[in-house]
């Protein structure tokens, strides 16, 4: 049977020419690459050719596209999707070539792309079926654009770019979220054929629900949710592959590997390298369209040539802090903690920087990396920092991105203590389960008592506590025991009025807690009663709140820093109110809030 040659065997005969010039140079040009996207009905993300620079920086150069002479150089479609592809990956110009004249199109504001030359050598061929006999000529036109594009880049006229910048906003991000809509659609589909779904997605919306004021669709939540997820795991699988051989097995998801093989290729990598946070199974994430399924692959594709296993470790870096900037803005809740906030909490808490710091309400690891930079900024190696850090959260989609924020290209192999676990199942002395990133073997370790603690609490309004978290009720029994008076409190209560007292059991004899809650509880009936009773178990040293404005963007909720302390009075044994004290003494060796003495006492059901 007679091959046709056809503009996918040009563009791969192209590439080879281009990588064969390179290769006998020393130019901006290093080497090309194609094969990225193969045609499908989403259409193509990326152009037929991409030229590269520094591997070791990751330098994007330029994006052509190929065509054969029956197609227009002036098309006007064939030039709006090159003018998308340079601008998704913010490169100021591109070269169209249908053999017979190519075109080098520069921008100087990356919206209006003008024809800066033009090369008609090979006017005379006009049919598609001419371009194989003429090999020679279109290989020596190859050869003088390559010349004279260097020149150009030499320059400066034309902009180069990095992986690092290609993932600022509105860029190959926002590519694959532009199928939020009908991924929402396709979740909405799936809870009318599975009422196990159905309810998953309806008790997680319960709970997040509150993060989202501006949003009354969860399905459109939760779609942006997964693609995000589904970006982040591509990202760091491939940076993986500087550090661990394993990792590699990420360039082998094609359009023709399901979602499900995709699932458990990646929780093999997360088998022989850790990072389970970062690769586990997210409620829904298999649930995609074709279209977003073929954006993912090809994305994959994009990542592969950049070859991160070649790539300065500093980029990688960045291109980590990248990918959870990008993140957070694309999913984080309303009550996501900023930055400087996050900081002054932290400078509030941590006094002795070698000390253990906790926080179990992390999200998406804003406070535990600020307190990760704070230890290295006085001095403590990387390892030594991250030994003392943890972090937990009741939810897995915010693990991942604290995880992310927690990894560093010089913290590979390192124990990160970040796992999934709700406040109220916590307790000192039980065993939290991790992966050794070396090889892959189960670690065990215990949860300590921490020196200080640090967190965002979350905002649940009372109305919504007996839906969204009535295990909480159950600290009244442990207060009224623990205090031996009838103390509990008020119904009305907000539910971050109940979490410093199971924070409490967490803390060492001398620790220290820092919250960001609320300020209602200054000026309510509820919020007296709190204060009562915070004050037998905590010395309230500071209550911090803005004088300028609101903490939080487009929040109407007004916050305050809390930072508390135990009293110094320390008794072994039975926890007991010590005479001309208003505060309950610290004790050693306490199982949970649960537990008064030696019996525990559990949770109301």
């Amino acid at each position: 049977m007679k091959t046709t040659y056809n503009e996918r065997s040009w563009a791969i005969d192209v590439i080879s020419e281009i990588n064969k010039y390179a290769s006998k140079t020393n130019r901006k040009i290093k080497r090309a690459s194609g094969e990225l996207t193969i045609s499908t009905p989403s259409g193509k993300l990326f152009p037929d050719v991409l030229l590269f620079g520094e591997i070791s920086t990751a330098s994007i150069l330029q994006g052509w596209e190929l065509k054969f002479p029956d197609t227009s150089i002036t098309d006007e479609e064939l030039i709006k999707n090159a003018v998308k592809k340079a601008q998704n990956l913010g490169l100021n110009s591109f070269l169209l070539w249908n053999v017979t004249t190519a075109v080098l199109y520069v921008s100087d504001d990356m919206v209006n792309y003008q024809p800066v030359r033009i090369w008609n050598d090979l006017s005379h061929i006009k049919q598609r079926e001419e371009v194989i006999h003429h090999r020679a000529e279109w290989v020596a036109l190859l050869q003088k654009i390559l010349r004279e594009m260097n020149d150009f880049f030499d320059s400066g006229r034309l902009k180069t770019t990095t992986i690092i910048e290609a993932f600022s906003e509105n860029t190959v991000f926002e590519i694959v979220l532009n199928n939020v809509e009908m991924v929402a659609d396709a979740l909405r589909r799936e809870t009318t054929r599975n009422a196990i779904f159905d309810a998953e997605v309806q008790l997680w919306w319960r709970s997040v629900k509150s993060e989202y004021p501006m949003e009354i669709d969860p399905y459109k939540v939760l779609a942006r949710i997964n693609l995000i997820n589904w970006l982040n795991k591509l990202i760091f699988a491939h940076i993986l592959k500087s550090f661990y051989d394993d990792a590699s097995a990420v360039d082998t998801i094609t359009e023709n590997m399901s979602i499900k093989k995709t699932q458990e290729l990646f929780r093999n990598i997360s088998t022989k390298c850790d990072f389970l946070n970062i690769f586990n199974v997210f409620l829904g994430e298999a649930v995609l369209t074709d279209q977003a399924w073929s954006h993912l692959v090809q994305f994959n594709r994009f990542l592969s040539e950049i070859q991160f296993e070649k790539v300065n470790q500093n980029i990688l870096h960045q291109l980590l802090q990248k990918t959870v900037f990008a993140s957070k803005r694309k999913i984080a809740g309303q009550y996501a903690t900023p930055s400087s906030i996050a900081e002054l909490l932290v400078r509030l808490v941590m006094m002795d920087k070698s000390l253990l710091f906790f926080d179990p309400f992390c999200g998406t690891g804003t406070i535990v990396r600020k307190a990760y930079d704070i230890k290295l900024e006085y001095g403590q190696q990387p390892d030594k920092a991250l030994s003392t850090i943890w972090a937990s959260d009741k939810f897995s989609f915010p693990l991942q991105i604290a995880m992310l924020a927690l990894s560093e290209p010089k913290n590979m192999g390192q124990v990160l203590h970040i796992f999934k676990k709700d406040v109220v199942e916590l307790k000192q002395g039980m065993e939290v389960e991790f992966n050794n990133p070396s090889d892959g073997s189960l670690i065990k370790k215990t949860l300590p008592a921490f020196d200080y603690i640090a967190s965002n609490l979350p905002f649940v309004q009372f109305e919504d506590i007996e839906e969204m978290n009535p295990e909480v009720y159950g600290i009244n029994d442990f207060i009224s025991k623990a205090t031996e008076e009838n103390l509990t409190l008020d119904s009305k209560s907000d539910l971050y009025a109940y979490l410093p007292f199971f924070l409490w059991s967490l803390l060492s004899d001398s620790g220290r807690l820092g919250i960001i809650v609320s300020n209602a509880w200054l000026g309510t009936e509820w919020g007296e009663k709190f204060q009562n009773i915070l004050r037998r178990f905590f010395h309230i040293e500071k209550v911090i709140t803005s004088g300028v404005g609101r903490w939080f963007n487009n929040v109407e909720v007004v916050t305050n820093i809390v930072i508390l302390e135990p009293p110094l009075t320390e008794v072994r044994g039975f926890r007991v109110l010590l005479p001309g004290t208003s505060c309950l003494p610290r004790v050693r060796g306490r199982e949970s809030p649960w537990a008064v003495g030696p019996t525990p006492y559990p949770a109301r059901a």
